[in-house]
This record gives structure tokens, C-alpha cells and sequence, in this order.
């Protein structure tokens, strides 16, 4: 036995020898140690070794599907969280887009306005090229190397039209798709042409991935159909430069409701074949082609995790953001192009949206002008309107709507709690709402009043004890008293920095929320 126990050198089976081989040294003993030796090594070789490999790898590869996710996620919401043009000041602007064709493809330009719509568009065939200016010593030196006058006057002919295009428009943001070299050469000519008309004005350079995706998606079929692929992608290098959120919110749609039914019957295709982890780790990436959101490159190995997880984790990425910011449902219904947020609003999803916007459309037919119109016109039920309300704002830019509009249907304020705010805004004002027949609309003028400079600070110096005693029968606790403050205050500030305007940038980057998806419910 000795000599049979120096053999064993598997700590593991020396283990298992000490729990199930008997003490005894008799010959029958020995003989069924024996037995009992090659038992074990026959139950560990064939059965527990191979489990405990499998229940290993099945647990690396979770742990490494669930870092490759969280990393794209990461950078996924980095670019969801991306603030537009102008979303710091909250100055509104005017876009010119541009890509530059490669080789002999013209490039294309087009004029957006400040809420993303087409307004002009121009093809450039010459601009791109290497050719200074039209002049005699530049003629001359171009002839020597083969370079006909009339390029010259090509080049010269596009730069014209480029600076119609600035006198008409006057922009204030150029977004150049960075897709080639000749951008550069590009970038110099433009910037030299369109700063004669304004001189101030920004260029930059802007990754085309977006673009590429839009450009030959059904979306970009329906709304812009009659421009050529390039011409698409440099409107949706502009949107990206005017509203980040949105156009990714668009890319998501790109991929529509065929992805989600092709996932859906990979799975079931998956579970009928019953395939191991890892080689469904790896027919799930390589059927990645083609996928809409997830052609991004957000990680290098995320082509070897599973499709569903990944979209789920984006997935939840643009519902904090879209969440943490609301969707105008005026902008939406207006501008097809922003429509997209509207799926990833808490307590919407695709189809709820989509009905939303048809109803909408149906019974209302122009803006809407208070919240309670959604619920009303049966949009959506009591129990959706109270769980999304929060998220979605009723703004306006056109004089005639913004006088029916109230204020708070602006913010991110609940309705269920606009009684609070009204106990907020009177008691910061220190005045008293008169017995009107509508109380929001006397609200709204404080609300307005409240939004001079001169009174901001008022909000600071609330005491909100002193509202215990008249909310304690509703129950109300203080936590959400200061929320319900803290909200004004930032809806407030951030009205005063868009000039006092309804509208509200989609790109902001507040972060003073505990909960990307609180809204003050």
C-alpha cells in the first residue's frame, strides 16, 4: 500500500484516497483499495475533471463577456453623452455639413437649420483639388505642370458658389466629415472663403461612421430620397455636430424591427442546435455584419460576445441618457429626424411611440400645447402618460403656441408634483395665488417673473422646513421638496442661458441627478 500511495502524485487523488479507501491491511482490503483507487481515477478522468474545466470556462467566459460589454458600454455612453454645438452656451446654430468625395467624386454640402431640417445643399466638384486660386502666376506655374487654365477657373467657379452659400445662410458651425486626405486641403479653402462672411465661425473635423450608416439605411431611403449617398452622409455628419443624441438614437432605428426578429431567430436557432458557450460566443460575432448600431467599433473583441447582451447593455446606455435629458414632443412630431429619441423614453418603447406620434398627428394635427393633451387625445393610457410624462417636455419656438404653453410642461417636473412647485415658485415670490379659474396659468406668470435675473437667487434662500407643515397631510417628504427645488432652479438657469427660450439642448451634460432616469415623479 505504501508503495501504491508513493504513486499518487494528484493532490486531489490523494485526497479522495484518504476519504474512501479503507485503513484495514488485510489481502481483501488492499484489493478493494484497488478497486476503489481505479474507480476514483476512472470518475475523476472521465466525469469531475471534465465538469470542473467546463464550469471553469463557462465562468471565464461570462466574466470576459461581461468586461467586453461593460467597456463598450462605457464608451457607447461617452458618445451618447456628447454635447452639440453650442450645448454649453446654449446658443442655437446654424450647420454646414460637408464630405469630400474621393478621387473624381465631387463633395457635397448642405445647410442645416438650428433644428436639423435641410435648407440648402451644393456639389463642389473642384474645390477639392490641389490648385491654389485663379491668378497669373499661379496659371503659369500650373501650365508648366500640365495643369489646364480652365481647373483654375473651376476651383474658382466652386469657391463662388461656396461663398453664395455663406451670404445666404451665414452659418455658424462647419462639421467636415473626415473620410480622406483631401479633407485637409478641403478644410483650408473653406475656412479661408467662409470666414470672409463670418469671420468667427468654427470648423471641424467629424467621423463619417455615423454617416456611412445612415446613409444607406431605410431611414435615409424615406427622408432623403432624392439625394445621392455622400449628400446623406454629410447631413448626418451636420446632425451629429448639432444633436449627438438624436442621430445615435437615429442609428439605433437604422437597424429597426428586422434586427431584433433576426436575433430573435438566431437564439431560437441557437437553443434547437444546443450548442456549447463557446462556439456560440463565436457564431454569435460573426454574424455581426450588417447590424445597424452595432457596426460602431466600441470594443475590439466585441464581435465575440452575444448580440442580445451587447444590444441590451446600448440599449440601457440610451435610456438613462434620453431619460436624463426628455424629448420635446413638438420637436418630434415636426422633425421626423428626432423622432427616434422618442422610443427610449422610460415607459414608451418603439411601438407605444409610434402610435403617440400617429395619434397625435390624427387629433391634435398641430402643436400640442399642454401635457395632458397626450392622455386626452388617447395616445397613450393612464398608466403609460404617468410613468413617461416626466420625460417628455411641451416646448415651441412659434410665437402664437408659446402663448398656450405653460412653463412647467417644459421641465422634467411630474405633473403629480406641479402642486409643489406651485408652493415653491409662491413662497419664493413670497405672494399668494388668487382664487383664478386656472391656477397654472397663474402660476406660469410667477414662473415667468421668477425667471429674471433678479429673482433667481430666491430660490437659493428658501427655507423648505417651512413647507412641512403644509405638506404633511399629502404626505410629501423633504427629500422631494429639494428635489422638486433643485429642478427649478436648473430648468430655471437653463432657460436663462438659451435666452429664454422653450427650447432645451438635448446635449446637456448636468450630472447633478443621483438616477440618470429620475425625472422629479
Amino acid at each position: 500500500m505504501m508503495g501504491d500511495e508513493a504513486e499518487i502524485t494528484d493532490p486531489l487523488m490523494a485526497d479522495m484516497c484518504d476519504w474512501y479507501l479503507s485503513v484495514g491491511h488485510s489481502s481483501v482490503a488492499r484489493a478493494l483499495n484497488q478497486q476503489r483507487r481505479l474507480i476514483l481515477a476512472e470518475a475523476m478522468r472521465k466525469h469531475l475533471y471534465p465538469a470542473a474545466q467546463a464550469s471553469t470556462r463557462r465562468a471565464l467566459l461570462q466574466l470576459s463577456y461581461s468586461y467586453i460589454i461593460r467597456e463598450a458600454s462605457r464608451k457607447f455612453s461617452d458618445m451618447a453623452h456628447q454635447g452639440g454645438v453650442g450645448a454649453e452656451s446654449g446658443k442655437l446654430h446654424r450647420v454646414l455639413g460637408c464630405v469630400v468625395g474621393n478621387r473624381d467624386q465631387p463633395s457635397f454640402l448642405v445647410m442645416l437649420n438650428e433644428q436639423g431640417d435641410v435648407i440648402d445643399h451644393l456639389t463642389l466638384h473642384f474645390l477639392k483639388s490641389r490648385v491654389t486660386a485663379l491668378g497669373g502666376r499661379n496659371m503659369q506655374a500650373g501650365a508648366r505642370n500640365g495643369i489646364g487654365m480652365d481647373m483654375y477657373q473651376r476651383k474658382a467657379d466652386d469657391m463662388k458658389l461656396l461663398s453664395e452659400l455663406a451670404q445666404r445662410h451665414k452659418p455658424t458651425f462647419v462639421a467636415i466629415g473626415a473620410n480622406n486626405m483631401e479633407a485637409i486641403n478641403f478644410k483650408e479653402d473653406l475656412e479661408r472663403i467662409i470666414r470672409r462672411e463670418v469671420p468667427d465661425i468654427q470648423c471641424e473635423y467629424f467621423p463619417t461612421d455615423w454617416a456611412r450608416m445612415f446613409a444607406t439605411s431605410h431611414r435615409a431611403e424615406q427622408e432623403l430620397k432624392e439625394y445621392p449617398v455622400l449628400m446623406r452622409q454629410a447631413v448626418s455628419v451636420a446632425r451629429r455636430a448639432l444633436n449627438p443624441l438624436a442621430e445615435l438614437c437615429g442609428l439605433w432605428a437604422t437597424a429597426g424591427q428586422q434586427q431584433q426578429q433576426q436575433l430573435e431567430q438566431q437564439q431560437q436557432q441557437f437553443k434547437r442546435a444546443q450548442m456549447s458557450a463557446s462556439s456560440t460566443a463565436v457564431t454569435t460575432g460573426s454574424q455581426n455584419k450588417s447590424r445597424g448600431i452595432l457596426s460602431l467599433s466600441l470594443h475590439p473583441l466585441q464581435n465575440m460576445v452575444p448580440t442580445n447582451d451587447l444590444l441590451g447593455a446600448l440599449q440601457r446606455v440610451l435610456l438613462q441618457r434620453v431619460g436624463r435629458v426628455g424629448v420635446d414632443i413638438n420637436d418630434a412630431l415636426e422633425h421626423p429626424h428626432l423622432q427616434p429619441c422618442l422610443q427610449f423614453v422610460p415607459g414608451l418603447g418603439p411601438y407605444k411611440a409610434r402610435h403617440l406620434l400617429s395619434t397625435l398627428k390624427q387629433k391634435i394635427g398641430a402643436a400640442v400645447t399642454r401635457r395632458h393633451q397626450l392622455l386626452q387625445s388617447g395616445a397613450v393610457g393612464a398608466v403609460v402618460y404617468r410613468n413617461c410624462i416626466g420625460f417628455i417636455r411641451v416646448t415651441s419656438n412659434v410665437p402664437y403656441v408659446q402663448r398656450k404653453l405653460l412653463l412647467l410642461d417644459g421641465t422634467r417636473i411630474h405633473p403629480e408634483n406641479y402642486e409643489l412647485a406651485h408652493i415653491v415658485v409662491t413662497d419664493a415670490l413670497d405672494t399668494v395665488v388668487d382664487n383664478v379659474a386656472d391656477k397654472d396659468e397663474a402660476i406660469d406668470r410667477y414662473l415667468h417673473e421668477l425667471m429674471q435675473a433678479s429673482n433667481v437667487s430666491k430660490l437659493e434662500d428658501l427655507d423648505l422646513d417651512s413647507f412641512a407643515a403644509i405638506e404633511e397631510e399629502a404626505a410629501v417628504d423633504e427629500v422631494l421638496k429639494q428635489r422638486v427645488e433643485a429642478a427649478l432652479q436648473r430648468e430655471i438657469t437653463q432657460r436663462q442661458a438659451n435666452g429664454g427660450n422653450g427650447n432645451d439642448n438635448d446635449n446637456d451634460n448636468d450630472n447633478d441627478n443621483d438616477n440618470d432616469n429620475d425625472n422629479d415623479n
